[in-house]
């Protein structure tokens, strides 16, 4: 079986996918391993982080935090009418209000909690050939769990 951290990451890729869809995004990968291609926008991109220091152990149970990222790519098409800071406001409330969702905070009682971290300003600009318009931003979270010392796939306590 996965670690919980594994697992943690697993729900919250599964979250990002479902962004995808009613977004009508092309795109949502998970650590990927080459450059996004123009047919790919626009995507959403998961990026795992470390493990933070653990809190504290207690009991045999041990408070750990997983930090991740998500980012958000799109070209703006200027066919459809959609402006690029449109399209990245779109995808930061999809993103946001999916991951801190008050009804499933806890990822069906995997983690205690997900918390936003901040991110980077959006970012915008024309491609280096041709005249398409593309941007970029990106967010943190980490999220809180329990996992029990000596089994490290199974959640706590």
């Amino acid at each position: 079986m996965s670690s919980v951290r594994e697992q943690v990451l697993q729900a919250v890729f599964a979250k990002v996918e479902a962004v995808r869809v009613a977004l009508e995004w092309t795109t949502a990968v998970r650590n990927p391993s080459d450059p996004l291609g123009d047919d790919q926008l626009n995507a959403l991109v998961m990026f795992d982080g470390g493990l933070l220091d653990p809190r504290g152990l207690s009991g045999g149970v041990q408070e750990d935090e997983v930090e991740f990222s998500i980012g958000l790519i799109i070209r703006e098409k200027e066919s459809e009418g959609v402006a690029k800071e449109a399209l990245i406001d779109a995808g930061f409330v999809a993103v946001m209000d999916a991951l801190l969702d008050r009804n499933d905070i806890q990822l069906g009682g995997l983690v205690e909690m997900i918390e936003a971290r901040g991110g980077s300003d959006p970012v915008y600009g024309r491609a280096e050939k041709g005249a398409r318009v593309v941007g970029g931003m990106v967010m943190d979270f980490s999220a809180r769990f329990l996992a029990r010392e000596g089994d490290a796939s199974q959640v706590g306590p």
